[in-house]
């Protein structure tokens, strides 16, 4: 699914980002299912979700975890959503981990249960929040100027790529390679 482009309304960009939060985490209904959002966090410009789905029929619940990136046009005022759920395989990590117990992988609906994109990311999300170590190689969000980082300081997080310095941007960390495992960067 591609990005959904629209100007919310409230006339400064926190008004319209609230208003966005609060229609993307708002319950609904069809004729199958009944759908609520348990909780939600906004971690820089991804929303987190927990999402529970009723069946009508036999009242049978599952829950999954949805990433809903968001972007913000200035020129046009305008707010974009793209949302995916987990069996998706979004390359985004900083999922809380309360959110896996939240949503346990018994209670996965059918399409996400037992999806290897599910299986994989929830690893990359346990991954994104265990404690950095020296070697440890983080690769970035595409928003970054370089790609990637080889951990050479803890306090502050600091990484080398191509012989440079840089401070380690924790929100634009998409991926965390251990110490040890496919190492490249320097």
């Amino acid at each position: 699914m591609g990005w959904i482009y629209y100007r919310p309304p409230g006339e400064t960009k926190q008004a319209q980002l609230k208003y966005l939060v609060a229609n993307e985490t708002k319950s609904t209904h069809n004729s199958e299912y009944s759908s609520t959002t348990l909780k939600h966090t906004l971690r820089g410009k991804v929303l987190w979700k927990v999402v529970s789905l009723r069946r009508h029929e036999d009242g049978e619940e599952f829950r999954y975890i949805e990433c809903i990136l968001l972007d913000y046009l200035k020129d046009t005022r305008q707010w974009g959503c793209k949302p995916m759920d987990e069996g998706m395989g979004p390359s985004y990590y900083s999922c809380p981990l309360g959110y896996l117990k939240l949503a346990p992988e018994n209670m996965l609906p059918e399409g996400i249960a037992g999806s290897e994109f599910s299986r994989s990311w929830r690893e990359q999300v346990r991954m994104y929040h265990r404690k950095h170590q020296v070697g440890d190689r983080l690769i970035l969000s595409s928003g970054y100027k370089i790609p990637e980082l080889l951990v050479i300081q803890l306090k502050p997080l600091v990484g080398v790529y191509r012989g440079t310095r840089f401070k380690v941007p924790r929100e634009g960390v998409v991926k965390v390679i251990p110490a040890g495992e496919n190492q490249q960067v320097a």
